[in-house]
């Protein structure tokens, strides 16, 4: 049964990656992301993070409690997202959290894998590598824009799930 534990969470792992349309069983580099210079400001230091075998850094702000937020479920989050140099470029409104299925692919693959495994009331901070995020295309969100090859950094909340 020991041997069966690690496989099944392996298999768990895929399948989540392919419900979030991540289909490229190759993760990307995590040294564009060891290189990145990060603002002082976002307090984040990539060296000091998890990263998971896609790429994405993450840090445990705040553990919450209860049900893991896993493929399938509905997740309310709060969130706050940041290029390296610190410029914010979207957060959700204050006390109207986003609610998304983690899966169906209506946000970018690198915040369903950075969501996936919180607890409602906890924090998380991800860096989520550029090929997770937008890839090698320009993105005008307001007043700011997301240059080619971007990584971005999330602070998120689960609010709540379902």
């Amino acid at each position: 049964m020991r041997r069966l534990i690690p496989f099944l969470t392996v298999l768990s792992f895929s399948a989540a990656m392919v419900a979030c349309g991540i289909t490229d069983t190759n993760p990307p580099p995590t040294v564009d992301i060891l290189h990145t210079q990060f603002a002082s400001s976002l307090g984040v230091n990539p060296s000091t993070m998890k990263v998971d075998p896609y790429g994405v850094f993450s840090r445990e702000d705040a553990v919450g409690t209860g049900d893991s937020a896993t493929t399938g479920t509905t997740v309310y989050v709060e969130y706050i997202g940041w290029l390296p140099d610190g410029t914010q470029f979207d957060a959700s409104p204050q006390g109207t959290p986003l609610a998304f299925i983690i899966g169906d692919q209506s946000v970018i693959p690198g915040f369903q894998i950075g969501v996936l495994g919180m607890q409602a009331g906890g924090t998380r901070t991800i860096i989520v590598p550029s090929p997770l995020a937008y890839g090698n295309s320009t993105l005008k969100t307001g007043s700011t824009t997301i240059p080619p090859n971007s990584n971005l950094v999330f602070r998120i909340t689960l609010d709540s799930l379902k």
